[in-house]
């Protein structure tokens, strides 16, 4: 369901909503995540909360990193690996990666629908994934907000500013890795669903998160 918080950086994945009373507090982000109260459990919100809740965590996530940004390094990301094993030297692999990258941003961007029929809803089953989740919201939310900002902080870097040419030992560059919050070590034991783990040991399961951008 939330990939892009479960997952961490998934190239993916990352609002500025007003905070209401009765709404959720989002960890070191701006403003509010959603209006589902911040104090319930997961396993306690009805099924029109948990989709609302679902639906508010995707806005938010989509607000707070763009899809130019991310396609923006992961294109840059990409660029640096190939340069590195194509050019002789660490000038040449910056040069091949810069073009490498404005190459790849000029494409037009895939239709998320295709020939694939019309979208499903990620929320659809919203209530079901947080079925065994014992944080609270306000636990979702620190983990979501947290993870965003760590996220941002890798996808803001250039790629290409760093690239170089393989070295003779076989080392090669890496795509930056986003460490993972430790919010989000404590929601993964508690809403193993989240993370596509509903058999694993911890207070809920446990799960797997963490991740790579690039």
């Amino acid at each position: 369901m939330w990939g892009g918080v479960a997952a961490g950086a998934a190239a993916v994945g990352l609002v500025v909503a007003c905070s209401s009373s009765g709404g959720s507090s989002g960890g070191t982000g701006p403003g509010a995540i959603s209006s589902v109260d911040s104090s319930k459990k997961a396993t306690d919100l009805s099924e029109a909360d948990a989709q609302q809740y679902c639906r508010d965590t995707l806005a938010y996530q989509k607000s707070q990193i763009s899809e130019a940004d991310t396609k923006r390094y992961t294109c840059a990301a990409i660029g640096a690996a190939v340069a590195s094993f194509t050019a002789k030297t660490d000038e040449e692999a910056k040069a091949a990666c810069v073009k490498s990258r404005d190459e790849c941003i000029a494409k037009p961007s895939s239709s998320s629908q295709g020939d694939a029929g019309p979208e499903k809803d990620p929320c659809a089953n919203a209530k079901k994934d947080l079925g065994n989740c014992t944080a609270t919201v306000a636990e979702i939310n620190q983990c979501t907000a947290d993870q965003i900002e760590a996220y941002k902080a890798v996808v803001n870097q250039d790629p290409c500013a760093s690239a170089t040419a393989a070295k003779p030992d076989g080392g090669q560059p890496t795509g930056a890795s986003v460490p993972e919050p430790a919010s989000c070590k404590v929601l993964k034991e508690k809403c193993p669903a989240l993370y596509g783990d509903e058999g694993s040991g911890g207070s809920g399961g446990g799960g797997s998160g963490g991740g790579n951008a690039g």
